[in-house]
């Protein structure tokens, strides 16, 4: 469920910065501030302090999926292989492996885009005129947006089918 969330979180994020590229050149600048601290375009101002939004959100990912082993367990080299072994990444690749293989890709398009875009989008906020090539990274972020809305929705789909609350239980 908190994959979920997380997603989530980053989806509200992604059509901020989705509305942000768009009509962020006829905004004043209170409205463009606002808007820039909810989209996951942010960087962070030090590397050494801390992290952008895409950071922030891949560690949280990373953490979810593929968790670190815990203290105790480092010690042993069977205990940690054990640990290691059993994380949501394994169990995603024998339960819903094409789920995983779409959550891999969609996450590194999704931060690709961002990755190759962002300082072409904040330049263009502080100018006040949109990038040359707008319609191009347009129709790029709009796709990796559909993509993170089709993976939660396969994600919800998953927890819903093998954790029913309250309804029947999932049948195999």
């Amino acid at each position: 469920m908190e994959l979920h969330e997380i997603m989530d979180e980053w989806l509200a994020a992604c059509k901020s910065t989705t509305e942000l590229t768009l009509s962020g050149s006829g905004m004043e600048r209170a409205q463009i501030k606002k808007l820039y601290n909810r989209a996951n375009i942010s960087m962070p101002l030090f590397r050494l302090f801390g992290a952008g939004f895409l950071e922030n959100v891949e560690k949280d990912l990373a953490n979810i999926v593929n968790p670190a082993t815990p203290a105790l367990q480092r010690w042993s080299r069977t205990r940690r292989g054990q640990a290691g072994r059993r994380n949501l990444r394994s169990m995603m690749k024998i339960y819903c492996p094409e789920l995983l293989n779409d959550f891999d890709a969609t996450v590194s398009s999704r931060g690709a885009w961002v990755r190759e875009n962002r300082k072409l989008i904040k330049r263009s906020l502080k100018t006040g005129e949109p990038p040359p090539e707008l319609t191009v990274i347009l129709s790029e972020s709009v796709q990796t947006v559909t993509n993170l809305e089709h993976l939660k929705v396969a994600i919800a789909a998953v927890i819903r089918s093998k954790y029913p609350l309250g309804g029947t239980a999932a049948q195999e």
